[in-house]
């Protein structure tokens, strides 16, 4: 199966405990972008994916999954502070494959008077790598939007914290993307798929 890096964190350590008692079984899990994992599922060498994107395709079969929340994830140094645009501006963001995706969102979501500037966030740093994204922001360096999944495998929980926005009560609940599994529409999955999605669904 494949899905993004940041659920492949949440998703691998629990498939492997599906595994452990069912020798014969192999999992494989690929982190990959939306497109490369619906290109996979369509040339057959991915059976089960996870996308972000409702995708309308004769040769899929799309199944809504879950939400998964998205969060603006700043230095400790700022857990206390009600956070606005100019502060992130004036921090500046660590950038990654999915960051400016992620962070237009969350500018139409909050900042929809500053929707015009939001290409002009300033990069402090990038980074592919999900497990370093949050580095920079650990040492106090610039702010990330990343997908709580992600946030919460960061090992340096102590020095990092969700932004606190004006008005929002719970900032981790304010912006979402939609999950799908996706699987071809004419090559039925095997019966051992069904107790792996049942898994996911339960962690999403």
């Amino acid at each position: 199966m494949a899905c993004s890096g940041s659920l492949a964190l949440l998703l691998y350590p629990h498939l492997i405990d599906y595994q452990h008692p069912h020798q014969q079984l192999q999992i494989s899990l690929e982190a990959a972008p939306n497109k490369r994992i619906i290109d996979n599922v369509l040339a057959n060498q991915v059976e089960l994916g996870i996308i972000t994107q409702a995708v309308h395709m004769d040769e899929l079969q799309l199944t809504p999954l879950g939400q998964q929340a998205l969060c603006i994830v700043m230095p400790k140094k700022y857990q206390d502070t009600i956070i606005n645009f100019e502060q992130l501006m004036a921090l500046g963001m660590v950038a990654h494959p999915d960051g400016m995706h992620y962070w237009q969102q969350i500018v139409n979501h909050y900042f929809n008077d500053k929707q015009a500037m939001a290409q002009q966030v300033p990069i402090r740093s990038y980074v592919n790598q999900l497990n370093q994204i949050l580095v920079p922001v650990a040492k106090g360096l610039a702010f990330a939007v990343l997908p709580q999944f992600a946030v919460d495998s960061f090992a340096q929980q102590a020095q990092i914290c969700i932004a606190k926005l004006d008005g929002i009560d719970d900032p981790k609940q304010g912006v979402s993307e939609p999950l799908f599994l996706i699987n071809k529409k004419h090559r039925p999955l095997a019966k051992r798929y069904q107790p792996i999605i049942d898994i996911i669904h339960n962690l999403v």
